[in-house]
């Protein structure tokens, strides 16, 4: 009688640490700090990678790699995730890919939301903006080849969006991404604009406007940290405009000029960011109100703080950058 063939236990690959077998492989990695990430196919020239090792979970901001030790192990060998498996547990190559009759699950009961890339890309996909969005722009002076250059979308259909996302990449993977409420409903609210927060070009953060008068009317993701809006902008100029939020930023470019939205008092721009506006001339447009003066304040401080050499400008007229658009071109928002 032949032998019967082992038998993968995926639960049991899951549970070898992470750590260790980034040792085993040979990258140098640290537990919860950011650091390089250590996959070849990712010049990573800033810091964007980190693990967990409570969680048994790695996540890089920068290729939008994450997920487990078996992830960890496919990604840094090139293999596919049953290979890895097979190498987690020192089992050879014929072993068979028996799935356990329980859905796998991390060390974390109840994972936490992390920012995916993936998901983020396939929303914007399927939702182009319509005509009530460029209608929108327009009455603020914001045409439609600067709403295509920044990927303004909108919310066409909730619920029609939230089946299609779920058909493409489950139900847990889209409720860990930060798309949906406590309650699971989807978070962006129909016919509401959505802009993309990307750095080096992959969206880490999602962020909706509404188009009517009820609030909120700005909605994030849930459980996922903000990043600034036009980050990337920050590459190849030698001056940056700080302003407040998507729509200065689009008014910005209108006029001219580079800008990138600063992400609030309550997500103060980091250290990263700080250092690569070094060398960099940044003026500081806020809001003419108590929150844009302490916004300002604040992120003055912080430049200050690593040698970057910044100004506070303020308006002659108009209530925010946008407003100052409108009055430029001698419209009526």
């Amino acid at each position: 009688m032949a032998a019967r063939r082992p038998r993968l236990d995926w639960s049991a690959a899951k549970s070898v640490p992470i750590l260790s077998a980034a040792q085993l492989l040979g990258a140098a990695l640290v537990d919860k700090r950011q650091q390089r990430c250590p996959f070849e196919d990712h010049p990573d020239d800033t810091p964007s990678f980190s693990l967990d090792s409570s969680k048994n979970l790695f996540l890089c901001f920068g290729c939008g790699r994450k997920g487990s030790v078996i992830e960890f192990v496919a990604a840094y060998k090139k293999v596919g995730n049953a290979d890895a498996c097979r190498w987690l547990l020192g089992l050879p190559a014929d072993a068979a890919p028996l799935l356990p009759a329980k859905p796998i699950r991390s060390p974390s009961a109840t994972p936490s939301a992390a920012a995916d890339p993936e998901i983020y890309e396939a929303l914007l996909t399927h939702s182009p903006i319509g005509v009530s969005g460029r209608a929108y722009l327009a009455q603020r002076c914001i045409g439609s080849a600067t709403a295509e250059l920044f990927r303004v979308a909108q919310i066409a259909n909730p619920a029609a969006t939230l089946r299609a996302l779920t058909d493409q990449f489950g139900a847990k993977r889209v409720a860990a991404s930060g798309l949906l409420t406590a309650r699971g409903y989807f978070r962006f609210p129909h016919n509401a604009l959505l802009f993309a927060h990307c750095d080096r070009g992959i969206p880490l953060f999602l962020q909706s406007r509404r188009l009517d008068s009820r609030t909120p009317r700005w909605m994030g993701l849930g459980g996922i940290s903000k990043i600034p809006f036009n980050l990337d902008a920050i590459e190849g100029v030698s001056e940056v405009y700080l302003v407040e939020g998507a729509i200065d930023v689009l008014s910005a470019h209108e006029l001219g000029l580079t800008a990138i939205g600063l992400p609030g008092t309550s997500a103060p721009l980091s250290s990263e960011i700080c250092r690569r506006l070094r060398h960099k001339t940044v003026y500081i447009l806020p809001d003419k109100d108590t929150s844009g003066a302490r916004i300002a304040t604040s992120t003055r401080e912080t430049l200050l703080s690593y040698g970057v050499l910044v100004t506070i400008q303020r308006f002659k007229a108009g209530k925010d950058l946008n407003d100052h658009l409108v009055q430029e071109r001698g419209h009526h928002a």
